[in-house]
Order: C-alpha cells, then structure tokens, then sequence
C-alpha cells in the first residue's frame, strides 16, 4: 500500500515524455512485479520501458503477477547469486500522455531590493556568471530559486552549507559517522554539511574540535556498508 501511494504521488509529478524509475531491494513479487502489474493496470498511458540484460541482470518474472503481462520482461531482477549486491528489483515507466496544466502558486520574490543590489555587486566583482531567478530570503540567506519555481511558503528549508567537511569513502572516519559517533575535527565552524567523495548526505556541527552528529537515527549501522567492505577487501 505504502508502494502504491508513493507510485501515485510520482506519477501525478510526470509530464508526457517523463521517465519514472522505480526500484526496490526485495524479492516480493508482492513490491515488484505486482506492484508494476497494478500501476500499468491503473494508468494506461505508462509504458514499460526496456532495461538491458547485461552483467547478471536478468528479466522480470511475468509469471509472478496475476494477470501474467508479458511486457513485465522489460524490468530487471538483480539476484545476489548473479552479481554483487543483496537482490533488487527495477523497472523503467514513461508517460505518454499530455499532463493537464499546473494551476498552483509560482513562488515571488521576497528579497530586500537592497540585498540584491549588494549581491548584484559581489556577483561583478567575484562570480564569472550572472544568477538569473527569483530572489527570495529564509531568515538572513539570500536564495536564488529557478524561474517558475513553485512557492515553497510552508515548506521547511534547511540552509544552505557555507562549510563542508568531505570524507572518503575508505576513510574510518565515515564508517564512525555511519555509526551515530563524533568526529575530531579541530575546527570550530558550526554547522557544516557532511560529504563522502564530494557527495553530501548528513549534517554536523562542529564545536571546539568535535562534529556532533546529525545523521537521521534510523539509519544509523552497527557496522559498515557492504560497498566499504568491499573495496576494503579487494
């Protein structure tokens, strides 16, 4: 059911040509083939895209679903005793039907004229490119938003990061992280952006040499991720 609603919610978001990937980490025919079988049924202007069967992939299982679609071979099964990884499923979606207009707010500019006349400036004096977009300000940022960006008023918008402190991937400080445990920094920076080999994915704040650790307790791991163990081992 938890499936379903989210399918429903990401096919409302696609306009015609859009392309929706949906993947999972299970073997339930149950979430895979059945939960595709139900949003094919539903929406009749999806179409299963193929995937190419290369490395151990191998296709969907029709013959798990209720009314037996052919057209279920196109998704993907990704069985742990035919590649590395534990098991997953996915299947590729595009819409090939028009999307009735958006009719919801566009955001509009919220900035103090003076802010952007400041940041006009810094932006002549320092940046190579000029910002094109509606300014607007959550408490003292100033954030450029795209053109046409829905209004975001209500929604809750963690600032952006002026300091990063980038792990690597091989490193044990990002397994103690995963782990919910401080880091030793020797800075005193605040709030900073966690990042692993330049990608972000947790807060921290550092204070008098030491990150406190914001990453989102239910995901935190008694022990490493099986892609560090990997390249650990090999």
């Amino acid at each position: 059911a938890r499936q379903r609603r989210i399918l429903e919610s990401a096919y409302a978001m696609l306009k015609e040509g859009g392309i929706l990937v949906y993947s999972t980490c299970t073997f339930s025919p149950e979430e895979n083939e059945q939960t595709i079988e139900w949003l094919l049924e539903t929406y009749e202007d999806l179409q299963l895209l193929p995937i190419a069967k290369i490395g151990g992939i191998e296709p969907g299982r029709p013959e798990w679903t209720k009314t037996n679609r052919s057209d279920l071979v196109h998704t993907a099964r990704l069985w742990p005793h035919r590649l590395k990884g534990e098991g997953h499923f996915v299947a590729k979606l595009q819409k090939q039907r028009p999307t009735s207009p958006w009719r919801g707010r566009w955001a509009k500019s919220s900035a103090p004229k003076a802010a952007i006349r400041l940041y006009r400036q810094f932006e002549q004096e320092a940046l190579r490119t000029e910002r094109d977009g509606t300014f607007v300000s959550f408490g003292a940022h100033l954030t450029v938003l795209p053109e046409r960006c829905p209004d975001l008023s209500g929604l809750k918008i963690v600032r952006a990061a002026k300091h990063v402190l980038d792990l690597s991937s091989a490193s044990r400080e990002i397994v103690q992280y995963w782990r919910g445990e401080t880091l030793s920094t020797g800075g005193d920076r605040g709030w900073l952006l966690v990042a692993v080999d330049g990608f972000p994915f947790a807060w921290g704040k550092e204070v008098k040499g030491t990150v406190k650790n914001f990453y989102p307790k239910g995901l935190l791991s008694k022990r490493a991720p099986s892609h560090l163990k990997h390249r650990k081992s090999g």
